[in-house]
């Protein structure tokens, strides 16, 4: 999902998992989404900014109105309702870029709790540094174990 075809680009799938990892409070997931979201960013300070639901100069309409939904379908899903979804209509986005933005953060809230549950250690910048171009040119993979 964070990797397939999609309406949105890389580094807003990446942005949409750090904010999803940030409503789910996963630490290890913030740290690795945002690092890179960042690498893919004129301005690291920039998605820092968005992660902690600061709205920033340049920031479109339709990556604000997905970032505010993604944070309702993480935190209060039971609430969403035809009004959420005509916000995002207004701002532009289409019914394959709703999906898409959803899709990524039910998935991502489920390996929140994967990455919470099973204890995973926040790798030192070094390690995150190498593992960028691998992740960016391959993608996300889950193996059977």
């Amino acid at each position: 999902m964070l990797r397939g075809k999609s309406e949105w680009s890389k580094s807003d799938r990446e942005l949409f998992a750090a904010h999803t990892s940030k409503a789910n409070d996963c630490e290890f997931c913030i740290v690795v989404h945002s690092a890179f979201a960042s690498s893919r960013a004129r301005n690291p300070t920039w998605i820092e900014n968005i992660i902690d639901d600061k709205k920033t100069d340049g920031q479109s309409e339709e990556l604000t109105e997905a970032l505010k939904f993604i944070k309702k379908l993480t935190q209060q899903s039971w609430n969403i309702d035809e009004s959420d979804i005509q916000r995002l209509r207004m701002a532009n986005i289409s019914h394959e870029g709703i999906e898409d933005a959803a899709t990524a953060s039910i998935l991502l809230s489920m390996g929140n709790r994967l990455a919470d549950g099973l204890g995973f250690e926040i790798q030192s910048p070094t390690t995150i540094r190498r593992g960028k171009p691998l992740l960016i040119n391959i993608g996300y993979r889950l193996y059977a174990l």
